[in-house]
């Protein structure tokens, strides 16, 4: 899975892929520019792929199934897109993955999204590798 963090300000997530119990990588790019958006996903890396197509184009809605999330930081602030596809605006702390519950309570204690990511990397098996941070500022 991953773990994705937003503390108001900065969006990060972790870089490692699993498969089944196997590290595929710890060096994925799990938040992309897309024209002036970062986005950001948890769950199947086919289904984020599907999930920018749809983004671009916002035509016909994919099947993207209940275990993927992807998160849209613009100017207008942060929207996380769920199965439905229909966008929530987040004007809190948030996580999303397999290390949320971690993250969570690092945010909620002071961590900054990138403390959080790596909290949750030491106690989440399905989190780790390079952290990637984002803003829309400077």
């Amino acid at each position: 899975m991953t773990t994705i963090a937003w503390d108001g300000e900065f969006l990060a997530a972790d870089g490692q892929i699993t498969r089944d119990i196997s590290i595929e990588t710890l060096t994925e790019r799990k938040l992309r520019k897309i024209n002036h958006c970062w986005i950001g996903y948890a769950g199947s890396s086919s289904l984020f792929e599907m999930f920018i197509e749809w983004f671009k184009a916002q035509d016909e809605r994919p099947d993207i199934g209940k275990n993927f999330v992807a998160v849209v930081l613009s100017d207008k602030g942060l929207f996380e897109y769920d199965d439905a596809l229909y966008p929530i605006k987040i004007s809190y702390n948030a996580a999303w993955g397999s290390g949320r519950d971690f993250a969570l309570a690092a945010l909620d204690h002071g961590a900054t999204a990138k403390e959080a990511i790596k909290y949750a990397s030491s106690r989440d098996v399905y989190t780790g590798g390079r952290i990637q941070v984002v803003s829309l500022i400077g």
